[in-house]
């Protein structure tokens, strides 16, 4: 029995070793089924790591539904916005007619409120596959979640959660104010989060 675990272990190091981008897929989805932890630690590793690298392989659009489900449902994929995501999605949809059904099923596990404001507007918006009721529904909520900023922690759902590398900043504006003598400021200034700067929007009206 413990040569049997001696003999595992060696094995399991050897498939480890042998991983890489063109082959993660495979390996994440062989130590499934045979419970091998180890590799299957690596491989998601690289697979989420590597994600606009994996998805111009030939593994990538060999993906079943439920496997592209799991794999684009982490919140570890290193991407700094939705957008290859999405574009991930579209290049496994049109790779086969049949799975044009799939897409709506699809597309809601697809984070686009954090899909940036141009994609969203014209890679997203305009796209083909998106003109269905359910797809639109989708794409309104995105919409909102970009127009009211200050109500986005009423939108909660899957998609509203942001993944782990994606940079959400609280915004502060600041609004008039008085100084000295009793005169008023009519200033408004916005902190940029990134930068951690103030800059100047329109000032008060005068009345």
């Amino acid at each position: 029995m413990f040569q049997f675990e001696m003999l595992k272990s060696a094995c399991e190091q050897f498939l480890h070793d042998e991983i890489d981008k063109s082959n993660c897929i495979g390996f994440y989805k062989f130590s499934q089924i045979y419970n091998l932890n180890k590799v299957q630690r690596a491989a998601k590793y690289i697979l989420n790591h590597n994600f606009k690298e994996i998805v111009h392989g030939p593994e990538f659009l060999q993906l079943d539904v439920g496997g592209l489900i799991e794999y684009i449902s982490d919140d570890r994929i290193h991407v700094k916005n939705e957008d290859p995501i999405f574009e991930a999605v579209v290049k496994w949809v049109e790779h086969h007619e049949s799975r044009k059904e799939l897409f709506e099923e699809v597309l809601r596990h697809v984070r686009l409120p954090y899909c940036s404001d141009g994609f969203l507007r014209y890679g997203v918006q305009n796209h083909k596959l998106m003109q269905t009721e359910k797809c639109q529904s989708l794409l309104d909520e995105a919409k909102f979640f970009h127009m009211q900023p200050d109500k986005q922690t009423e939108i909660y759902s899957s998609r509203t959660r942001p993944r782990i590398d994606f940079k959400v900043w609280n915004t502060l504006v600041h609004v008039g104010g008085m100084v000295e003598e009793c005169s008023s400021l009519k200033s408004c200034l916005y902190l940029v989060g990134e930068s951690q700067a103030w800059e100047l929007l329109a000032q008060l009206p005068n009345q």
